[in-house]
């Protein structure tokens, strides 16, 4: 659990703040989310404001509906999917010809279960606004760094894609211009209209008194030693599981006993695994071999700093009250 919702009653809040969680180099996403009927919707206004921000100190996951190569049933008569995440690129205030500025959302479809042609955005500023053709200067004002590694190109447009847009390639794809850069762009205020939830990823920061170690390493057929736990395939012995991986942890000035028996400060631990998705890799075919696989993590005790367990020990893994896993 993160902190609670803010309510972002003012757009212009809303953009100032977004605006810097970008600079900063926050990961920002967001969905329209639905939890009743997958009809279409009768005008963007009809889906509601943006009601609420959500900020959590970790990675985010994402879901997709299934693609059955006809309009998903997902999809709203805006061209956006439902339940599913787009990522929010750069918020820009641009300058057209005739002098006016306009406030636009650059974003990314982080999963392209729709062909390109056949949905995407179909409001102010879509890929067939001929707004572009009128004032093809404004692409340029949008031009960008891509952020996450799932901000890439998706290749060149469909056959008889209505593209009018000129291409916004991200600067690190600068050099195939005639690639489609996968993005697109909505006036800000059809954003708050259309989408409901934003969610902001944040690094855990120095300035918030975290400290960061990234290991390299990866489980092999010697280095593969099961879970103690019977409760699924893949249960080993006690002896056999000290084959997997350890990483030893020293806590400095916190969660040691003081000399009057009573324990010192808490320590919050974030620890991430990382597994290859084929779902997100090029080329990946479907049914996907890499399935997603699950992944143990158990935090023991140990009597000394140096110290390799040889076996498992349930009595030195850290219980209520000192761990809490977020799945």
């Amino acid at each position: 659990a993160g902190p609670p919702p803010t309510q972002p009653g003012d757009p212009e809040e809303l953009w100032a703040s977004l605006a810097a969680e970008l600079a900063e180099g926050a990961l920002v996403t967001c969905s329209r989310v639905d939890s009743g009927s997958a009809g279409t919707e009768g005008s963007p206004a009809d889906a509601g404001r943006a009601h609420f921000v959500h900020t959590e100190g970790h990675t985010i996951g994402t879901g997709y509906p299934e693609h059955t190569g006809q309009q998903a049933p997902g999809m709203v008569n805006t061209g956006i999917l439902r339940n599913a995440a787009y990522a929010v690129l750069l918020l820009r205030e641009v300058h057209t010809k005739s002098g006016e500025r306009v406030r636009l959302v650059r974003l990314r479809d982080t999963v392209s279960v729709v062909p390109q042609g056949q949905g995407g955005w179909s409001g102010r500023w879509g890929d067939a606004d001929p707004v572009w053709e009128q004032d093809p200067g404004v692409a340029g004002q949008l031009r960008a760094s891509a952020g996450s590694h799932l901000l890439v190109p998706c290749g060149p447009p469909s056959a008889g894609a209505p593209g009018r847009r000129p291409a916004m390639p991200l600067a690190e794809h600068a050099a195939a211009p005639r690639r489609h850069d996968g993005t697109f762009a909505m006036q800000f205020e059809d954003w708050l209209r259309v989408f409901s939830h934003v969610f902001v990823g944040r690094s855990l920061a120095a300035e918030g008194g975290w400290s960061r170690r990234l290991l390299h390493g990866r489980w092999t057929p010697r280095s593969c030693g099961g879970t103690p736990i019977p409760v699924k395939p893949g249960f080993s012995s006690p002896e056999g599981w000290a084959r997997n991986p350890q990483c030893g942890l020293v806590v400095l000035g916190g969660g040691a006993a003081t000399e009057g028996g009573e324990e010192g400060a808490g320590v919050e631990l974030c620890a991430c695994l990382q597994q290859p998705d084929a779902r997100v890799r090029a080329r990946s075919p479907f049914p996907f071999e890499d399935r997603l696989r699950e992944l143990f993590l158990c935090v023991l005790r140990l009597d000394g700093p140096g110290q390799r367990l040889d076996a498992f020990d349930k009595r030195r893994v850290v219980r209520g009250g000192g761990v809490s896993l977020i799945s």
